[in-house]
C-alpha cells in the first residue's frame, strides 16, 4: 500500500488522514507522536515531505520509542567490587520507578 504515494512533496494536512496508511506497523504512541510532530517536519522541509522522507521520520520516532520501552521503569544498582577470592555478586538488583 505504501507504493501507492508519489515521490511530490505534500503539507501536513495531506499527510494526517494517511499516516497509518503509509506506515501500517507503526505503534500507537509513535502514531500519536507523529501528527503532533508533522506541521513542524513539513515545516522544517520548506514545501512539505515526501513519503519517503515521512516515513524516515516515522522509523526514527518508532526506533526512539521502542528504545525508550526497554530502559523505562529499571535502574541498575551498580556491582560492589570484590576481591580475587570472593564468590561471584548475586543477580543485580533492579528497582522500578513508578
Amino acid at each position: 500500500m505504501t507504493g501507492r504515494f508519489d515521490s511530490r512533496r505534500h503539507d501536513a494536512t495531506f499527510w494526517e488522514p494517511r499516516l497509518a496508511e503509509l506506515a501500517p506497523d507503526l505503534s500507537k504512541p509513535a502514531l500519536a507522536v507523529a501528527r503532533q510532530r508533522l506541521v513542524q517536519w513539513c515545516a522544517q522541509n520548506g514545501g512539505g515531505l515526501t513519503a519517503t522522507e515521512l516515513r524516515t521520520y516515522l522509523e526514527d520516532v518508532q526506533s526512539v520509542l521502542a528504545q525508550a520501552g526497554i530502559r523505562q521503569g529499571v535502574v541498575r544498582r551498580p556491582l560492589p567490587t570484590r576481591g580475587a577470592d570472593e564468590s561471584p555478586p548475586s543477580r543485580p538488583r533492579l528497582r522500578v520507578i513508578k
